[in-house]
């Protein structure tokens, strides 16, 4: 297992808690735990854009950039659920889209791996 995929499942798992907050809790419990999070989504997304691959770059942008506008929702409208809702919603699909992308990269290896022309495996002295 790989950093980057640690980091999407815990993305993924903040997003989850916070749909379900902004569902069960309302107002200052909701400002507090959105702006955590907007920080927490901020700070991994960044932490996250040297890591090589043209998609979780583009990912991780999105996310550093929904988890920096969750930040502003929460100190300017007064924790907004409904803003809170969208913004857990838009980071838990970008992480989920991220898991997705890694696991086909990592499996697009592993059949590159497997798969071999019958005549390299012979020569190789390698028998089926």
């Amino acid at each position: 297992m790989t950093l980057r995929y640690f980091s999407y499942l815990a993305l993924a798992l903040v997003a989850g808690f916070i749909v379900v907050v902004t569902q069960a809790f309302s107002g200052a419990t909701v400002e507090w735990l959105t702006l955590a999070a907007g920080i927490a989504f901020a700070l991994i997304g960044a932490a996250m854009l040297p890591r090589p691959g043209v998609v979780h770059r583009a990912l991780n942008t999105a996310i550093m950039v929904l988890g920096g506008l969750m930040i502003i929702e929460t100190l300017l409208t007064a924790g907004s659920i409904s803003l809170s809702f969208a913004g857990a919603l838009a980071v838990l699909s970008a992480a989920i889209v991220g898991l997705t992308a890694h696991e086909l990269s990592t499996e697009r290896v592993v059949h590159s791996l497997e798969v071999a022309p019958s005549g390299t495996r012979e020569k190789a002295g390698v028998t089926a």
